[in-house]
């Protein structure tokens, strides 16, 4: 159940957050959009933990933008609830920016540079008309990704297709174009990429436009960090990861440029800095020992046998191994516990589908953290439950460390701690557990979902009532 700490009133019209921040009502919304021809609001809970660290910066973005007139305002969606379901506010904090009137999502990052960054980028001119190629084509290492079109006149048809897609993935890079009568260069537009050969396309249509700008907006082989994230999940869910430091990349990355030349259309290739980001390779690609290499490949991860030794042919020649089958894959386990007899059966990653997906039992599994408060709370009234129910046969009480472990089957996502499931006997689809933490609550599930009868036993334990239903 999501608790508040702070309810403001709904009377409170508008106000400065002791300073350049706007707070915003519903009878304040409209207005305000309306005196703005640009904005950026933010509906946020004053519960939420994301938006307790995004407050300051974006505070400090507030300050920034008030120089060039676009102010910054929020919206507690806690008071107005109304408006929040006006504009579909799903989770917090969500932002958009209103632009005469009509509004688009924020999808830049959470510091206040990029927060800056983002609006000016959205607001400012697309698409800059430079004079000359020189001016179009000359580059620094650190200009970032840029798209520069050459085109016969401003108003031809190949420029105003330009023009549009400039509009559209603003976003992806800088946009430039330059008039020229060189037949062997109009109507085309070439990418640069920072240590990267340019690469370009002739403007035919506007579909095979946007699909070029959309493969080639981001590089070869580059960083991956929260900013840039979501640019390429949206790509591809297949990822080829090398985990090391700036020497390790720098070593390394003109044979993976060469891979991803052939592989890019299926794959991200990244680098993740474990200068800034070790726990990341651990955690979430299971690497110990850095340099190292990992595919993420239908959900599965793999790992280079041999990182210290890569060039075109061998990364080439692992990928087609990871997905012709020819590898195993690696799974995030703890060692099978050598006695497992208690009330609440222990689960690895190695065992998982063995013990959960079984034919004839009935599977209810948590899915915890050990540092996870709410999963503490939880476990008294977890092992309870499991005894009033261990005379069932047919229903087994589990758990599963989800920071230690990993399922070896799809259909156990889970985004907190923590989460609980119910397998019924013979079947691959997992129910969800959403009512109280509680032995009754438990049970009454477990009588409502079980594949046979569940029969309780009446003891004389005291009822645990653990947490209720909080979301991380």
């Amino acid at each position: 159940m999501l608790y508040r700490f702070v309810l403001w009133s709904a009377v409170f019209v508008m106000a400065a957050l002791g300073g350049d921040v706007t707070v915003l009502s519903g009878s304040t919304f409209d207005d305000f959009i309306t005196k703005n021809p640009v904005a950026l609001v933010k509906f946020m809970a004053p519960w939420c933990g994301h938006c307790k660290r995004l407050a300051p910066e974006y505070e400090q973005a507030a300050t920034e933008l008030k120089k060039v007139n676009i102010p910054l305002a929020e919206v507690d969606a806690t008071v107005d609830q109304e408006l929040a379901q006006k504009y579909n506010v799903q989770g917090f904090p969500t932002m958009f920016l209103f632009r005469d009137g009509k509004n688009e999502p924020y999808n830049g990052g959470r510091t206040a540079s990029t927060i800056v960054d983002w609006v000016k980028k959205m607001t400012g001119p697309a698409l800059t008309w430079v004079e000359g190629e020189e001016t179009g084509i000359s580059s620094e290492t650190d200009a970032g990704i840029r798209f520069v079109g050459a085109f016969k006149s401003k108003e031809s048809e190949e420029a105003k297709l330009f023009e549009e897609a400039a509009k559209t993935h603003r976003m992806k890079g800088s946009f430039a174009a330059f008039v020229s009568q060189d037949e062997n260069k109009t109507n085309k537009v070439t990418v640069l990429r920072p240590a990267e050969d340019p690469v370009s396309t002739t403007v035919t249509t506007k579909g095979l436009l946007n699909a070029f700008i959309g493969e080639e907006s981001v590089p070869l082989f580059g960083v991956v960090n929260g900013e840039n994230y979501g640019e390429y999940a949206a790509r591809s869910k297949s990822w080829v990861w090398f985990a090391g430091n700036k020497d390790d990349f720098n070593k390394v990355a003109p044979e993976v440029r060469k891979v991803s030349k052939d592989y890019r259309s299926s794959f991200n290739f990244v680098w993740l800095d474990t200068d800034v980001h070790k726990q990341h390779a651990e955690h979430m690609l299971g690497l110990t020992e850095i340099p190292g290499l990992a595919i993420i490949y239908e959900e599965a991860k793999f790992h280079h046998p041999d990182p210290a030794n890569l060039n075109q042919k061998e990364i080439s020649k692992f990928i087609e191994k990871v997905k012709s089958g020819k590898v195993k894959r690696f799974l995030k386990s703890e060692p099978i516990p050598e006695t497992n007899d208690g009330p609440v059966k222990v689960v690895v990653g190695q065992q998982f589908s063995e013990i959960v997906l079984q034919k004839d039992t009935d599977v209810f599994l948590e899915i915890y953290a050990p540092w996870c408060g709410h999963c503490k709370k939880l476990a008294p009234a977890y092992e309870e439950f499991a005894n009033k129910i261990k005379a069932n046969k047919h229903v087994m009480v589990a758990k599963f460390d989800g920071t230690a472990n990993e399922p070896d089957v799809s259909g156990f996502e889970y985004k907190g701690f923590p989460t609980l499931f119910y397998v019924k006997a013979g079947s691959k689809e997992p129910i969800i557990y959403d009512g109280e933490r509680t032995v009754e609550g438990l049970i009454a599930f477990t009588k409502k979902n079980a594949s046979k009868p569940v029969v309780v036993s009446e003891d004389d334990s005291t009822s645990a009532s653990g947490s209720q239903s909080d979301e991380l």
